[in-house]
């Protein structure tokens, strides 16, 4: 009877179904179905984009969609988490002043302010273009990324002897890659810390071939100037297309654009005012649609404050305690609409005041439901992360904490509607949040139901911060791997915090001391961008530097199946040409900076497993990274990546130090 469903009903059953491989599965029973499925190149995949990741908009290549998002949330679950650095070669072209002066000597390093974006080039997947910015000082770093070449002259080839194999390795490192192209802007010449970017923002564009066009981009200084200009990284040309006029305020603090099809610009004056601009009006000096006054009683001044769509904006001010003020930009003025106040006590019952830190919203699309700006996060000085919804009466509909860490919070990124990041103020933590229901994606689901457990209960339950999730306890083929997939699930699964302590790969002309090697870095995170809702990556702002971490399975990129996950999630890392760095860098030394290698080599990561509230604070599992090739030549060596001391439920590269009284370093096990 299945088989004479008409096409739709099918379509709509598909929307049902739990994984991807359960879409593939049907297509095998017979050949009616395989034709509806395959119809279209796949489009009935859609359906199972669309009620899986219904957070995500993507474009409408849907096999490859569907196999980029489960990769990813995959990742996730297994904490499989790659750091870079992201760090500018040495002949990056320069644009505007051909060499700038510093005309003060800052003590610190520059604090980055980041934005990204990605768009579709093509009629596939991997055919797009990716660019980052940055303020890094008083200059502007833009890079642009062809995906569809990007890192394609570092392709392994097949292995063949290994003095040849080494010799491929040594020439990999030393080119450069193929679709990136790099630029420095800075128009000035004599600069000071009144001249640092305090804001920037990369507007999409997807005219030209990458690299060649100019890109679109707004910045602001700190002396408050705020330009509209249009840079080309390929050709080296800068056109200043528009020009905001923030009035006599000699103090820009930051700068919020809002994503609507009627952007809107923000600038923070002094933290006493926000002035709101119509970013793409016609005239080439813009002056402030409206202004909103943030000062209560002549002195204080606001904290924090956020665009949520292109006409409200949130702002938590140092005159009002435990409050957030929501307000709307309409044809007469900007007006108060909401105040999200919290109670005088917190969940547990005791007194504490805070302020909010960090405000953002979190994505809308059209199956989400819902308004934008409707719902939004908010980091509050208590540490911790509480959900706000304007259709609800209550001051907040759900709260996330870190039951380790109560530092305060500088950032927050959400992922779509899957997950958020939160940057903490100290130990340069990121700290992962999973916000997925109960009827989200896992990859567990993809295995096949066990056949003696069809008498016994299969449910596992696991309690997070913002309610209970339901998984089906899967079976797989061997025994070893049964009770690694049976012990992962035996535990409720805890959110972590990942700590980007790793200083940056030396350059050959830095001259610092020997002894800063040992150093580590313990400040904030202070900026997060991610390219797309649909990307892999994650681009992080710490002190002087930019981190990308990228969200993939060593599984993956060192399986099988690698040439589609180097093609289409844009990560450029050349496993082989990583594995030699690796192997030739001792520990504690950093290989010299070349133009590739920089962007190639991961490097280390430790983390921690947040306890549950329930738990006191009991329970917390560190956790260390290998280094990559030693996963990859385990992979080579064993043909199916078997890894013996991985623990369950992590990626592979993840080991444990201390495993009950057993002290555990790099990888070898010795009595404590």
């Amino acid at each position: 009877m299945f088989l004479d469903l008409p096409s739709d009903i099918v379509y709509h059953i598909v929307s049902f179904l739990s994984t991807a491989s359960c879409v593939h599965n049907l297509a095998l029973t017979c050949r009616r179905l395989h034709e509806i499925i395959s119809a279209g190149n796949y489009r009935i995949f859609q359906a199972f984009v669309q009620s899986r990741f219904e957070s995500i908009d993507v474009p409408p290549f849907w096999v490859d969609a569907a196999r980029a998002l489960t990769s990813r949330s995959r990742a996730f679950d297994r904490k499989a988490i790659i750091g870079r650095f992201v760090l500018p070669p040495q002949n990056a072209r320069r644009i505007g002043h051909p060499r700038t002066v510093r005309t003060d000597h800052p003590t610190l390093g520059y604090r980055p302010v980041i934005d990204s974006y990605e768009v579709w080039c093509g009629n596939n997947w991997h055919s797009r273009k990716e660019v980052l910015v940055w303020g890094a000082g008083a200059d502007l770093n833009i890079r642009v990324t062809d995906l569809s070449l990007y890192g394609k002259n570092n392709k392994r080839e097949h292995r063949v002897e290994p003095d040849i194999e080494v010799a491929r390795h040594r020439r990999s490192i030393g080119r450069s890659r193929d679709g990136v192209t790099w630029a420095v802007f800075n128009d000035l010449h004599g600069v000071n810390s009144w001249d640092d970017i305090a804001g920037v923002h990369a507007v999409p564009s997807t005219y030209g071939e990458p690299g060649t066009e100019s890109e679109d981009i707004i910045f602001g200084r700190r002396n408050g100037s705020l330009l509209r200009m249009a840079i080309s990284p390929g050709t080296g040309s800068s056109v200043l297309k528009k020009r905001y006029i923030t009035g006599e305020s000699n103090s820009l603090e930051k700068t919020d654009l809002s994503a609507g099809p009627q952007r809107l610009l923000a600038a923070t004056l002094g933290r006493r005012a926000i002035a709101f601009f119509r970013a793409d009006a016609e005239e080439d000096e813009l002056q402030p649609l409206d202004i909103l006054k943030t000062t209560a009683h002549g002195f204080a001044r606001h904290k924090c404050s956020r665009l949520l769509c292109d006409e409200r904006i949130a702002v938590g001010s140092d005159s009002a305690i435990d409050t957030i003020r929501v307000y709307d930009l309409t044809p007469t003025g900007v007006t108060r609409t909401r105040d999200f106040k919290m109670d005088d006590s917190d969940e547990g019952g005791l007194m504490r005041k805070s302020q909010v830190q960090t405000i953002e919203p979190l994505p809308v699309t059209s199956r989400t439901g819902g308004r934008a700006g409707d719902l939004f996060l908010a980091g509050w000085e208590d540490s911790k992360v509480r959900l706000h919804d304007l259709r609800s009466p209550k001051p907040y509909v759900s709260s996330y904490i870190d039951t380790v860490d109560d530092s305060l919070i500088y950032v927050i990124q959400p992922i779509g509607r899957e997950c958020f990041l939160v940057g903490s103020g100290i130990n340069a933590t990121v700290k992962f949040f999973d916000m997925r229901m109960p009827n989200r994606y896992s990859y567990l689901d993809a295995r096949p139901a066990p056949l003696h457990s069809q008498n016994h209960q299969n449910h596992h339950y696991r309690q997070t911060s913002n309610g209970f999730h339901n998984f089906q306890l899967q079976n797989v083929e061997t025994p070893a791997s049964e009770k690694i997939l049976k012990d992962s699930l035996r535990y409720p699964r805890r959110d972590v915090s990942v700590f980007l302590s790793n200083r940056p790969p030396v350059r050959p002309s830095n001259r610092a001391p020997l002894f800063r090697d040992n150093l580590r870095y313990r400040g904030p995170i202070y900026t997060m961008s991610v390219p797309s809702p649909s990307s892999s990556t994650v681009y992080v702002g710490v002190e002087a530097n930019v981190i990308r971490l990228d969200f993939a399975s060593t599984d993956d990129i060192t399986g099988p199946h690698r040439q589609w996950y180097e093609q289409n999630l844009g990560l450029g890392l050349d496993v082989d040409a990583t594995a030699y760095a690796d192997a030739n860098a001792g520990i504690g030394n950093h290989l010299p900076v070349h133009s590739s290698s920089s962007s190639v080599r991961p490097f280390d990561l430790s983390c921690y497993e947040r306890p549950l509230p329930e738990d006191r604070g009991k329970g917390v599992k560190l956790m260390m990274q290998h280094s990559l090739h030693k996963v990859v030549g385990s992979w080579e060596r064993d043909g199916d990546g078997a890894n013996q001391g991985r623990v369950p439920g992590w990626d592979p590269r993840w080991w444990q130090p201390l495993v009950k009284g057993k002290k555990r370093v790099r990888g070898r096990r010795t009595r404590a």
